[in-house]
């Protein structure tokens, strides 16, 4: 069933209608309707939504605004804004939260980090309409500057990741470890995030080199390496982007066993 103009409207239209004359085409499209979006969503209503994201790429803790507008045809045919809220869903309930929903958009607050799917969604006897954006929520990185020699390198601490950017292609950034007698340890390097083939975002790829202080080369990241010798050692990982895409950071860990 349409859905009526507001009753003062329609009080309006009847009192002209009998007065010979029918301006409310031009006096009801100054009016902007509001409350729940589904309410517009009819068969013949032609209901339409755009929603559109300030930043695309947050750090967690941080926040971001979704603008939405939605337009319907009203009992003239005629196109006509609204002002109406739609249903706010996520493909990750733990990684954002929304936060004041009103007619013309959401703020967003990014939770966890992931790489998430934001929607807005409208339910009605016209069917289910959805428009949505993605954000990539990222760590809040841990890297000390300078760190780009064997002289700047910073410490590892097992099992507790070191976070951090490769701010230009060239970029490279170096750690350390001391490595007992005896022990196998392994440096794991990834980036933070995984984009896949359903969302915009583009792989950061991120490589790595196990070396002695001298410079002399002993492998590569996420490989298992053993000190063979009868004293504590000293290792350095650098890490190197291999991506021209540098906007997720990476997470290094060393593990010892």
């Amino acid at each position: 069933m349409r859905k009526l103009l507001p009753v003062m409207l329609v009080g309006l239209n009847l009192l002209l209608s009998a007065c010979g004359s029918n301006p409310l085409e031009s006096i009801g499209n100054r009016f902007t309707l509001s409350g729940p979006c589904a309410n517009f969503n009819d068969t013949r209503d032609g209901f339409d939504q755009d929603v559109r994201i300030a930043n695309s790429y947050l750090n967690v803790g941080g926040g971001t605004t979704i603008a939405y507008t939605s337009s319907w045809y009203d009992n003239d045919m005629d196109r006509q804004t609204l002002n109406c809220t739609p249903d706010w869903r996520s493909s990750n309930n733990s990684a954002v939260r929304f936060d004041n929903p009103q007619g013309t958009g959401v703020t967003v607050t990014a939770l966890q980090p992931g790489i998430v799917q934001l929607s807005a969604v409208v339910t009605g006897s016209g069917g289910t309409k959805t428009d949505s954006v993605w954000i990539a929520i990222r760590p809040l990185s841990n890297e000390q500057e300078p760190n780009n020699g064997y002289g700047f390198a910073k410490p590892l601490t097992v099992d507790a990741p070191a976070i951090g950017y490769n701010s230009t292609y060239d970029d490279v950034d170096y750690y350390y470890a001391d490595i007992p007698a005896g022990r196998s340890y392994q440096f794991t390097l990834r980036a933070s995030a995984t984009p896949t083939n359903a969302d915009p975002f583009y792989d950061t790829w991120y490589s790595g080199d196990v070396r002695h202080g001298d410079g002399t080369y002993i492998g590569e990241a996420n490989r298992g390496y053993t000190n063979t010798t009868a004293s504590t050692q000293r290792v350095y990982f650098i890490v190197d982007s291999s991506s021209s895409n540098t906007n997720f950071p990476y997470v290094l860990k060393l593990e010892l066993n």
